[in-house]
């Protein structure tokens, strides 16, 4: 099925985001990494920060990491808290690590810009919101995952739509081909969800009130 298309106009910086949508039927992070082998195998350079799963812990939840995608540098993302424990508390230090590493990676000039989350602390005005947006002003291209139910958050922080992905490597490379300086860029068309290329034109994000999630999750 094709995804649902919108006629309002897109935003030059807004236009070069990849907004890669996921649920909990979706593992984003092997899907991204898998994404970013075919971008790199197509000659294109890729820099910044992958999320990662890691052991699982006592209180049966898996440890949290973020990596460095220029180096394979790994940083602990969730503190270490005891068997009783359920919610997850992020470590200050390893965002501040991360967001120093999000900004090399736009400083490095590389083609593609990869973000590991926009999550609630980003909604909310912290975490890597800043690093995030000098990605974009840098006018890099630029992959964000973003929960289904957190998509009203990312675009009012756009202030316009992106370009809506669906959970696909191939149509995240395909994308990726199309909108990284010196390719072709196309401005309208759809995705098929399955990963072929029949049409590799990427969508318009459609708006708030008409987004369709089975066209995404059947």
């Amino acid at each position: 099925m094709d995804l649902p298309q919108t006629t309002q106009p897109v935003p030059d910086l807004a236009a070069r985001v990849g907004v890669l949508l996921y649920d909990s039927t979706v593992e984003v992070d092997d899907l991204l990494a898998t994404a970013i082998a075919l971008i790199q195998a197509r000659g294109m350079t890729v820099a910044g920060l992958l999320q990662r799963l890691g052991d699982r812990l006592s209180n049966g939840k898996r440890s949290m990491w973020l990596e460095d995608i220029a180096t394979g540098r790994l940083i602990r993302l969730d503190q270490p808290r005891g068997p009783g424990a359920t919610a997850c508390v992020l470590d200050p230090d390893a965002l501040a690590q991360g967001a120093c590493l999000l900004q090399k990676a736009v400083a490095s000039g590389a083609d593609l810009i990869v973000v590991s989350r926009f999550g609630s602390a980003e909604a909310e005005g912290s975490g890597l919101r800043a690093e995030i947006a000098e990605a974009i002003c840098a006018g890099a291209a630029v992959v964000i995952p973003v929960r289904f139910s957190m998509l009203p958050d990312l675009e009012g922080f756009l202030g316009g739509p992106g370009r809506l992905l669906p959970p696909s490597p191939a149509a995240v490379a395909d994308w990726a081909g199309d909108t990284i300086p010196g390719r072709k860029v196309v401005a309208h068309g759809s995705f098929n969800p399955a990963g072929s290329r029949s049409d590799p034109q990427p969508v318009r994000l459609p708006a708030k009130s008409g987004l369709d999630r089975g066209a995404l999750f059947p």
